[in-house]
């Protein structure tokens, strides 16, 4: 019986989760939170502020993809190419790697899911500014799609091992997969 510790993605999926349901409960506070005074038929002064603060959220959505890379090596978005090895490496050594491994993942995984939610945040705080709640929605989009397309998988996790590392975790986590 292994005594390694059971290594999984479910914890980092949930406070993925979490962000992602935050971004909607940010959106909504906007159309229910003071909709009586929003409908008001006096509008707001013109101001630029509010425009420029949901520019910068929407300016930042790179960052992510940039903050990936810094921090995993790789974006770990996508299936990395198959490892055409014919060297798996044993269960104890990929248990071994896999912990720091999933460490790392879970770091950049975080940061990029949290800095995506800032986009949606600054246009939370432009759309209460201006007090137009429509005004959020397009940062909205941009980060709650940052957030979706950052889905913690296996395949994320295998950009950040070595061939014969990733052929044994694809042979534990995904058997279909052809290394």
């Amino acid at each position: 019986m292994s005594t390694a510790p059971k290594l999984g993605l479910n914890t980092i999926r949930i406070v993925w989760a979490a962000l992602l349901v935050s971004t909607v409960v940010h959106v909504a506070v906007l159309f229910f939170l003071d909709a009586t005074q929003w409908s008001a038929d006096t509008a707001p002064d013109p101001d630029p502020m509010p425009m420029i603060i949901a520019g910068i959220g929407i300016v930042e959505a790179p960052v992510v993809f940039v903050l990936r890379k810094v921090f995993l090596g790789s974006l770990a978005l996508t299936t990395p190419d198959a490892t055409g090895t014919r060297d798996i490496a044993k269960p104890a050594d990929l248990d071994f790697v896999l912990a720091p491994v999933i460490r790392r993942y879970t770091t950049g995984t975080i940061i990029g899911c949290a800095l995506a939610e800032s986009v949606v945040l600054f246009g939370f705080v432009a759309a209460y500014l201006a007090q137009d709640p429509f005004m959020a929605l397009a940062n909205w989009a941009v980060g709650a799609g940052l957030i979706a397309i950052q889905f913690p998988r296996w395949e994320g996790v295998a950009h950040l091992l070595q061939p014969a590392e990733r052929a044994a975790l694809y042979a534990r986590h995904n058997p279909g997969h052809r290394a």
